[in-house]
């Protein structure tokens, strides 16, 4: 797409995502766009929109922009562009700002690290496909393990007490209620 950035994406009436702006997006598999002859006159569009987007030629949205993408090396982009775009548009959702005093709220270092992921300088080090950022966002999203951030032993307990509270509490509850009995029944 090589365009990502939040005001071309809107939610339709359903909850669906739809993306508005195509104006940038180019097959990047060029075998599958030579056997139909897209490449020609993508090319021969191209040229005549003014939008050839040959060695060096930067075309984009700068802070959605991936680093190989502002570097006009089109060589190297790849879903890994899309899924920085798709990043820095996660990071602008979720504010992206330090809260005050330093502390930051529970649950965010998991999407922080989601986002750092997606958004790392180095295409190999992030997400290779946008499904796997895509998965990692499904997990945070229903309490699960992301594989963008090692989470301790304290954070697994807080997040596995959250998901299951109401067990967790029906069983202490239980556990409470059978030392009581226990404690007045020997006396």
């Amino acid at each position: 797409m090589r365009n990502n950035k939040p005001e071309n994406v809107m939610v339709g009436p359903f909850g669906e995502v739809l993306v508005m702006d195509w104006g940038l997006g180019k097959v990047l598999n060029d075998t599958t766009a030579e056997s139909f002859g897209e490449r020609a006159a993508e090319s021969q569009q191209e040229t005549a929109n003014g939008t050839s987007t040959a060695h060096g030629i930067v075309l984009g949205t700068p802070g959605y922009m991936a680093p190989e993408q502002l570097r006009g090396d089109i060589a190297r982009l790849d879903q890994r562009t899309d899924v920085y775009g798709l990043g820095a548009i996660l990071s602008f959702m979720t504010g992206d700002s330090q809260p005050p005093e330093g502390r930051v709220p529970r649950g965010a270092r998991p999407i922080r690290a989601i986002c750092a992921k997606a958004m790392h300088a180095d295409p190999n080090q992030r997400y290779g496909t946008v499904e796997a950022l895509t998965t990692d966002i499904a997990n945070y999203l229903a309490d699960l393990p992301v594989s963008a951030y090692a989470e301790s032993p304290i954070e697994r307990l807080a997040r596995l007490f959250n998901r299951y509270r109401t067990a967790v509490l029906l069983i202490a509850a239980y556990l409470g209620m059978r030392l009581l009995f226990i404690f007045f029944s020997r006396r």
